[in-house]
Order: structure tokens, then C-alpha cells, then sequence
């Protein structure tokens, strides 16, 4: 990495052996155990780990370009930010499934557009619910003082508990509703590396689709019926119906057109996962207050 000052903190989550810790300690780096299995609940920890003002957050499958955090520091100029994400472009595109998912799905890059993004207003909310098109969390960061005024990661989101992933857009969506900027820098650049085969990539797609769909349900069941002094729950339904459930619907449509690239059998993996969101964002709020109720026994 390309920058004067930085720490690094490795969140080993809950790993069965010692091969992290060997590897953490072999780079130099700082290890610490999370023992609570789950994405946002390692996240937490960094946060609490971190000394710095701003923390960067990427993931166990993604190498980071020796320009990254100059990229990030870049968007962070501006004070009024309080988070940035940036381009994460493909590592390696040498299977057929890599392809399929870059090309057809549309992989997870963003474009080389900077964005700003602020919401500001109630209105401004249901818009703001696509904060997926801000980025993802493979490639985000933020000022610690932000988890001061939203809380931290929702553990009940994300990869180690049903819900299968959406802690990232709930922070990006929780931040905005806060009237926060929000920033996409394309300079800040990361590769991932994409599933190699089709088995893997259908389970991404059914986690996506899961994912995505639990994250709406938890909007769902924050907002208030009338959307006084914040999202209502007509924004939510107006979202889910009129833009999502639509826009994959429309998918389908061009694939008998021949006008979508995506096969109808990867398309339908997404679309089962939608219908098990239901039930993965009760159990997942069953699995995460268990959680926490032992964590808080003596």
C-alpha cells in the first residue's frame, strides 16, 4: 500500500485451527478472534479494534491495488463525508463462470463516475434504498465518528447468519438516512476474486437474492406507517414492487427476447432465493437475539 500511516487488523471469525493467525502474524499485521460467527459481528470488532479515524473495511477474497487508501483519503478531503466506497474490478476472468457473472450478471464494479450522495430529505429515502448502487462492502470505509450517531453493523445481517449478507447496504443506507454524504470513488480500487465455478456462483446469486430481500424486510419493519419524520412503509412497498420485483421480472422478459445475457437457470437462483427472504429474516432475528442473549449471560 501506497501511504504514509495505516494499521492493518485481521478479524479471524470464529475459523476453526490456526492457519489466520499463523498467516497474520508471518505479514506483521494485527490478529484478533471474533468468536460470535458472522460478517458484521468481525466488522464490529475492527471498529473497536481500530485507533484511527478512519477505518477501511475489505473482505478474505479481494487484493487491494497499492493505490487504495491514497484513493480514499482522496474522497475524504472533503469533511462533510462520512463514507466512500470505491471500484472493485475483477481479479481474474479465466473460468466460465467468471465470465458469466462480470459480463451477464454485471459483476460489482460501479463504474469510473465519481458519485455524491446525500439524502435531504424524508422523501429523498425511498430513492436512497438502492445503496447498493453506492458499492459493497468488499471495498468501503468510513469516519469512526459516523458509528457514533448510527450504531454499528446489524449482526443479525450478512455471511454466518441466514439473512447470507446485506450488513454492507444496511450501513450504506443508514449512514445516508442520517443526511450524511456519501462518495464513490472510482480511484479507489480494489480485485476480487470472482466464484470460479457454476456451483458457487449459483449460491451467490440464491444469497443475493436472499440477502437483498431481507434487507427490504428490515426497512420494512423500521419504518413507520405513515413515514413521519423518516421512511414509510409506502416508500419500502413502492421500492420493492415498482423497481425491484419489476426489474427482475423485466429480466426474464428480455431473456425470452434474447435480449439479456444472463441465463434463465442463473436467473431463477436469484429469484428462489427472494422467496426464502421470508423466512431467513425470521430466523435470522431468532439466531442473532439467541446470540446476544448469551453474550450477555455472566
Amino acid at each position: 500500500l501506497d501511504y504514509p500511516r495505516f494499521e492493518v487488523i485481521v478479524v479471524d471469525n470464529a475459523s476453526r485451527g490456526a492457519a489466520t493467525r499463523c498467516v497474520a502474524s508471518a505479514a506483521g499485521v494485527q490478529y484478533v478472534r471474533e468468536e460470535r460467527p458472522g460478517l458484521d459481528w468481525a466488522r464490529n470488532r475492527g471498529i473497536r479494534e481500530a485507533r484511527h479515524a478512519i477505518i477501511a473495511f475489505t473482505d478474505d477474497d479481494v487484493r487491494v491495488d497499492p493505490g487504495w487508501l491514497l484513493g480514499l483519503a482522496a474522497a475524504f478531503a472533503d469533511p462533510e463525508t462520512q463514507l466512500v466506497t470505491g471500484l472493485i474490478a475483477p481479479a481474474e476472468l479465466t473460468t466460465a463462470a467468471q465470465l458469466a457473472f462480470e459480463y451477464a450478471y454485471g459483476g460489482m464494479d460501479k463504474g469510473v463516475v465519481p458519485v455524491r450522495r446525500v439524502a435531504r430529505s424524508p422523501a429523498d429515502l425511498g430513492w436512497l434504498l438502492g445503496a447498493h448502487h453506492l458499492g459493497a462492502g468488499a471495498n468501503m470505509a468510513f469516519r469512526r465518528a459516523i458509528f457514533d450517531q448510527v450504531g454499528g453493523f446489524d449482526t443479525a445481517l450478512d455471511v454466518g447468519t441466514p439473512a447470507r449478507g446485506g450488513g454492507d447496504l444496511d450501513m450504506f443506507y443508514r449512514v445516508l438516512a442520517s443526511g450524511a454524504v456519501a462518495r464513490y470513488a472510482p480511484e479507489a480500487l480494489v480485485w476480487h476474486t470472482h466464484r470460479r465455478d457454476f456451483a458457487a456462483l449459483r449460491r451467490q446469486l440464491r444469497d443475493n437474492g436472499r440477502s437483498f430481500g431481507v434487507y427490504l424486510m428490515t426497512r420494512w419493519n423500521e419504518a413507520t406507517p405513515d413515514g413521519r419524520g423518516g421512511l414509510g412503509r409506502f416508500q419500502v412497498a413502492r421500492y420493492a414492487t415498482g423497481t425491484w420485483l419489476r426489474w427482475m421480472g423485466g429480466r426474464v422478459v428480455r431473456r425470452f427476447q434474447k435480449r439479456e445475457p444472463l441465463p434463465l437457470w442463473l436467473q431463477a437462483e436469484e429469484i428462489w432465493g427472494v422467496l426464502t427472504a421470508p423466512w431467513a429474516f425470521t430466523a435470522t432475528r431468532r439466531s442473532d437475539a439467541r446470540l446476544h442473549a448469551r453474550t450477555r449471560a455472566p
